[in-house]
């Protein structure tokens, strides 16, 4: 049989053990977690790294993979104009028109030089080069 005193000391001295530790992180009120700060450099590669990764997903057809890795790279660096052309291509490839006309504006708003690398493109049957001045300011295109 189990002897009913160590079974009890030993159950004490667990409970004495665990108590410490939180009375300790009550005294200070809260325990404060720092996000690491990432430099320009390493954000810019990190960046990088997820528009390579999508491009892999890209060539594997694995679309929704890649949405997730562009809008990673986008939400490190949201004035990059590169991310948003590519993840427009991606919704057009999926077969979201409106995500694509949308993303490829903000694209275009980022760069206004990059229709001459977007002209080609197609969504549903609106060509890219067909855009408006009114369409690129007031976001409607499609609506």
């Amino acid at each position: 049989m189990i002897n009913l005193r160590r079974l009890i000391l030993s159950l004490c001295i667990c409970s004495f053990i665990m108590g410490c530790g939180k009375a300790e992180n009550t005294k200070e009120g809260k325990i404060s977690i720092t996000k690491p700060v990432i430099s320009q450099q390493d954000s810019v590669q990190l960046k990088d790294s997820h528009l390579v990764t999508a491009q892999a997903y890209i060539t594997d057809k694995k679309y929704e993979d890649a949405v997730v890795e562009l809008n990673e790279a986008i939400r490190l660096d949201p004035k990059d104009p590169a991310s948003y052309y590519t993840l427009g291509s991606v919704y057009e490839m999926m077969g979201k028109n409106k995500e694509s006309v949308e993303t490829f504006i903000m694209a275009i708003k980022l760069d206004p030089y990059s229709t001459k690398k977007i002209g080609t493109g197609t969504t549903g049957s609106l060509s890219i080069t067909n855009l408006t001045e009114q369409d690129l300011s007031t976001n409607t295109v499609g609506k």
